[in-house]
């Protein structure tokens, strides 16, 4: 049996450093010049070659035709999968953890463009292009675009609202038109000067005009446009690489989302949301600049009360990534913005402090946790020094140094803790650094009083018929001191070696068996394969499942067995996936259906071994 990683969960816990910072290159068009920073050294902290190690990772589509109309719904197939998978070993049950500059995006709604005619390409990169600007370059929009917030007194007060560009007002604005409007107010609404740089106009006539004679710009843009944009503002087509990617699996997405937003890259990020036929309901673009456990964090574009919405599974309902676009300006060096303001002196982002939220995995008596941090790409000798204490100011218990950027207590160790915690832990977080003093942060957490239990099921254990029934049948498993509830379709206990669920039989293109408990359920290790190499089902036309059910209810997808995973087609090596659910449950299922039948029974999934993480 071999054991899979089946996801390589980008650590995050604490976040300190390597946000990309960005600029733009030189040769412009005659609106402004863009200057160049040094690139061998600066205050910025960012890894500017992650964006091309990710490209060659993920290999963008730019070659690939991307749809103009962003806004519109159009026809495609239901989401294969929005949630994120881990192994065990690389996460252990975060509590909620943050990045630097999330607030930028947190805050940024008062100099940000809106999006209030259906222009989401436009202000998801105006967004990104203002948080460049700030933090990297400041001739990445020009300064007759930018707005600020110049009252402030205190830093905490200049965060409140975060510098971008006048926010664009074309409803009751007076035009006629939005191609009016845009025309009008080009030297002074960024957003207008994209729309007019890009220069394509859009109606009801053959010559792009409407009825009345009156022409229209298109409010939206697609992936493929930022490049071609872009370059027309800059007149330059090499001051930015945007990689377009398409046709990942939702795993792959995600993966590409989290590695460069903890390299300091904010991306962009297409998605769409169904409605209840599963039919395209509509279409977004946000950018994405955060995450933890709970999922990954993205400005909607709509006004302070979305700026820190779910990407997916969220308060706006969207379930499926489609595009992700990175902004590769690593052409360039720093060069000090002056887009903060305080007490009437000007300060560049990369000057104002990063939030710094140092979090343990969620602990559990029996369970160490592991801690997490970004290392400063630029301090290649830097050091991190975590001690455990009695009280803030009090004695060490333990202390740890290393240059790697996680650590996991030691069962003996975590033990010796919180025999002497007292009831909250104290933990002390130093970075040690020859180029910058770095001063201790101590952080207090509830000590923990729950414990996790495993318990093991096997094929046998389970007690299912050798029979694949057409009708939901039920079962309960006493497993120790646990009742597991099960429901079944098209599942049983096939030949005495695995349970099996078979979703390609006519009149039996579904099959599930679903588990419930009593208590929260954390992970499962579950050995799985195919029973031959002709089960006839693929990610053309089956889908297979490993689900949980969220506190909304909804049945939440964190493996896709036929796209994210390839399993096994000979039974007798299965494959052992380690599944962590982003939330506590008490509910998970496999679950498959075909869209072809059979005379036989095939499709057939096996379970094999499944290890089970509870509360004990």
């Amino acid at each position: 049996m071999k054991k899979a990683n089946v996801f390589k969960f980008l650590q995050s816990g604490l976040l300190i450093t390597a946000f990309l910072l960005i600029a733009l290159v030189a040769n412009f068009s005659p609106v402004y010049v863009l200057t160049y920073g040094d690139t061998s050294n600066g205050c910025e902290e960012i890894n500017v070659g992650k964006l091309a190690e990710i490209e060659e990772k993920y290999k963008s589509d730019n070659s690939a035709i991307f749809s103009d109309d962003e806004e519109a719904p159009h026809d495609d197939t239901a989401p294969n999968g929005t949630a994120d998978y881990t192994n065990y070993l690389n996460k252990n049950f975060y509590s909620k953890t943050t990045f630097n500059r999330s607030t930028y995006f947190q805050n940024l709604s008062n100099y940000s463009p809106n999006n209030n005619i259906g222009s989401c390409g436009y202000v998801s990169l105006i967004q990104l292009l203002s948080y460049y600007d700030t933090f990297y370059n400041d001739s990445i929009i020009p300064e007759q675009y930018e707005r600020k917030n110049e009252t402030a007194t205190t830093e905490a007060a200049a965060k409140l609202q975060s510098p971008g560009v006048l926010r664009q007002y074309y409803y009751g604005s007076g035009y006629s038109s939005y191609y009016e409007y845009c025309n009008a107010t080009m030297d002074s609404d960024f957003q207008s000067k994209l729309t007019v740089t890009r220069n394509i106009i859009t109606g009801t006539n053959v010559d792009g005009t409407n009825a009345d004679g009156t022409a229209k710009f298109q409010y939206s843009i697609g992936a493929w446009s930022y490049q071609d944009i872009l370059d027309k503002l800059y007149g330059n087509s090499s001051a930015v690489k945007v990689n377009c990617y398409q046709s990942k699996t939702q795993t792959e997405y995600l993966s590409l989302i989290k590695e460069a937003i903890g390299s300091g890259n904010p991306v962009i990020v297409h998605i769409k949301k169904y409605n209840s036929s599963g039919a395209v309901d509509a279409l977004h673009s946000v950018v994405a600049y955060s995450y933890d456990e709970s999922g990954i964090y993205a400005n909607f574009g709509w006004g302070s009360y979305a700026n820190k919405y779910q990407l997916l599974g969220g308060e706006a309902g969207y379930t499926e990534i489609y595009t992700v676009a990175t902004f590769d300006f690593s052409n360039l060096g720093h060069s000090h913005s002056n887009n903060y303001i305080i007490n009437s002196k000007t300060y560049c982002g990369c000057n104002i402090s990063d939030e710094l939220n140092f979090t343990v995995s969620t602990s559990w008596k029996n369970v160490p946790p592991t801690f997490y941090w970004m290392k400063n790409v630029y301090d290649a000798d830097e050091t991190f020094t975590i001690s455990f204490k009695k009280s803030v100011n009090g004695a060490k218990i333990v202390s740890y140094t290393t240059s790697s950027n996680q650590m996991t207590v030691s069962v003996n160790a975590w033990t010796n803790i919180l025999n002497q915690s007292n009831g909250k832990v104290y933990i002390e977080f130093k970075r040690n650094s020859n180029i910058v003093n770095y001063n201790p942060i101590t952080y207090a957490f509830d000590e923990t009083t729950k414990s996790m239990q495993r318990i093991v099921l096997s094929p046998a254990e389970y007690g299912f018929e050798q029979a694949y029934y057409y009708t939901s049948v039920s079962k309960d498993i006493v497993q120790g001191d646990y009742t597991i509830a099960t429901s079944r379709l098209r599942c049983g206990y096939i030949e005495n070696e695995y349970i099996v669920l078979s979703a390609r039989r006519d009149n039996g293109q579904t099959a599930y068996l679903e588990y419930s408990f009593d208590v929260n359920v954390y992970r499962i290790d579950v050995d799985l394969t195919m029973w031959s190499n002709n089960e006839f089902i693929n990610k053309y036309n089956a889908e297979a499942y490993i689900q949980y059910k969220n506190s909304a209810g909804q049945w939440v997808t964190v493996l896709d067995l036929l796209n994210d995973i390839t399993l096994s087609t000979d039974r007798t090596a299965p494959v052992n996936y380690t599944i962590v659910f982003p939330e506590a449950t008490s509910e998970f299922r496999f679950y498959t259906t075909s869209q072809f039948g059979n005379d036989r029974n095939k499709g057939r999934i096996c379970i094999g071994d499944m290890s089970i993480y509870l509360e004990a």
